[in-house]
């Protein structure tokens, strides 16, 4: 009977230290990811989003019935660096796309070299644009804390989801991804670990920056999220 118990007590005590483990790695993978990505910001680069993102509110109408939307642009550079086309990637509806497009145009000529010194030269890149509603419970944080909470608590397909979730609203914002990709490989999912990995790496390398245009009640905020 008393090696029953001993083996029992072993046993939950070996669960323990698994979940702790899981914990303490995301902790410290999710530390690691702020702001987006962990790479440096080029200042040149980060005044130029300044001055796009000081140009954008939320359209009045699409407040009015509750739209939200998704906008990428494509920067197509030379070999020397220089900017050669803006073109509208993703559209989410002429109320979003025109302000966003007219906002990245106004800026054109003070584009310099040096904002791509750390990239490939003639290569294109994007810039995300993110219209949308901040709900209680529902900002980039909040799930990150909830994913954790459901680790801890010896649930990570729960945390999964919700890791997928975020993927699925805004496939530019490689967050979910680091957080899906972590999350698979304390699963022991390895392919699917090394997948998002990789579709994380192919965003951090075309995505230059995110920029989020969001509401709370009557308020619009802008936050430029990170420079990958």
């Amino acid at each position: 009977m008393k090696n029953l118990l001993d083996s029992k007590r072993n046993e939950q005590l070996i669960q323990s230290m698994i979940k702790t483990k899981v914990i303490l790695l995301l902790l410290l993978f999710l530390i690691g990811v702020t702001p987006l990505f962990s790479q440096t910001k080029n200042p040149q680069l980060s005044h130029w989003e300044a001055l796009i993102s000081r140009q954008l509110i939320y359209p009045k109408e699409a407040r009015i019935s509750k739209k939200e939307g998704l906008v990428v642009i494509s920067l197509s550079t030379g070999l020397d660096s220089n900017l050669t086309e803006i073109k509208l990637e993703k559209n989410a509806g002429k109320l979003f796309d025109d302000q966003t497009l007219k906002a990245v145009e106004n800026v054109r000529d003070l584009w310099t070299d040096d904002m791509i010194a750390d990239r490939e030269p003639g290569e294109t890149y994007l810039l995300v644009f993110n219209y949308y509603f901040l709900k209680e419970g529902n900002s980039k944080q909040d799930r990150i804390k909830s994913a954790m909470n459901l680790i801890q608590k010896g649930k990570p397909e729960k945390a999964l989801q919700i890791a997928e979730r975020m993927v699925n609203e805004n496939p530019y914002d490689a967050t979910g991804l680091q957080l899906s990709s972590q999350i698979n490989r304390q699963l022991g999912e390895e392919a699917a670990a090394t997948s998002d990995l990789l579709a994380y790496q192919e965003m951090s390398e075309k995505v230059l920056t995110q920029i989020d245009i969001k509401v709370y009640t009557v308020v619009t905020t802008r936050t430029v999220t990170g420079t990958f």
